[in-house]
This record gives C-alpha cells, sequence and structure tokens, in this order.
C-alpha cells in the first residue's frame, strides 16, 4: 500500500519541482507535513487511534528530535529529487538499510554481527554499481541525496 501512495507522489514531486519551475522544496515539506498532521488529528477524533498523553520533557527528549530529522529528511528528498530522476532516487532509496545498520552499530543501539553487516553491505554495493551507471548524474543532487537519506538512517535509528 505505501508503494500506491509513495512513487505517485514522488513523480508528482518531480513533476512540479522540475518541470513546473516550483523552486520551494521547504513549503512543498511543510504542506507534507501539515497534510499528515491533519490526517493523525482527524484519526485520532474518529476514535482510529489514540494518542499518547506525553511530558514536555517528553515530546522534547523523544518527539522533536525525530519529527525534525523527519521534515528535514522529507525536505532534502524533495530538494534532491529536483536534480535527479525518480527511478534514481528510488534506487539511492535502497541504501537506507545499509546507512542505518552502521549508525545503529557506530551508536550502540545494534550488536554488531558480522554476517548482517556482509548483507546490507551487499545491497550498498549494488547500489553504488547502479548509481555508476545513471546517464543523468548530477553530484549535488546526488550530495544532497545521500544527506537525506543519513537524515533518514539516524531517524530510523532513533525511532
Amino acid at each position: 500500500m505505501i508503494t500506491t501512495v509513495v512513487t505517485p507522489t514522488d513523480r508528482y514531486n518531480k513533476w512540479l519541482l522540475s518541470y513546473k519551475g516550483y523552486r520551494y522544496p521547504l513549503a512543498m515539506t511543510m504542506t507534507h507535513q501539515a497534510c499528515t498532521a491533519t490526517l493523525a488529528h482527524v484519526a485520532a477524533r474518529l476514535g482510529y487511534v489514540t494518542p499518547p498523553v506525553l511530558t514536555w520533557d517528553q515530546l522534547k527528549n523523544r518527539i522533536m528530535p525525530i519529527a525534525t530529522l523527519f521534515a528535514a529528511s522529507i525536505s532534502l528528498s524533495n530538494l534532491a529529487v529536483s536534480y535527479l530522476t525518480v527511478p534514481f532516487m528510488q534506487m539511492l532509496k535502497a541504501s537506507i538499510p545499509t546507512f542505518s545498520l552502521v549508525l545503529g552499530f557506530a551508536t550502540g543501539t545494534e550488536t554488531f554481527n558480522v554476517q548482517l553487516l556482509g548483507c546490507v553491505v551487499g545491497i550498498g554495493l549494488g547500489v553504488m554499481i547502479a548509481s555508476l551507471g545513471e546517464i543523468e548524474f548530477v553530484p549535488v543532487g546526488f550530495g544532497i541525496a545521500i544527506v537525506g537519506l543519513l537524515t533518514e538512517a539516524a531517524r530510523l535509528v532513533l525511532t
């Protein structure tokens, strides 16, 4: 189900940013966040979910870092897609498990496992090899995309 929503959204974002000249990826991210928040509030009001009661310290220490990384990840991905093709961006997103595992090892949230590392490094190598064949490679867009993917990986490690 996620793929049926994400892929058309990525293509629409690419069309809007690249072909219609829309140069405000941050505004696009803010709109995305506002829609997500609205849907969450509607779901809570209709009784589909029960939001937890959190203290200010819990919000500040647990929720805000994750929310900030999530917003940064979306912003950077929206900006990167204005430089890169959608299929290439989707292919780069396949490296998130590699980044997440390495960050997990570095922060101590994952126990080091050579066999698991070997599997995930294989994914990363596949993404690297596929990246070498990208015809419309733009270094600036690639750099922004990698920072966005690292941000997403950091968010996943915190979650």
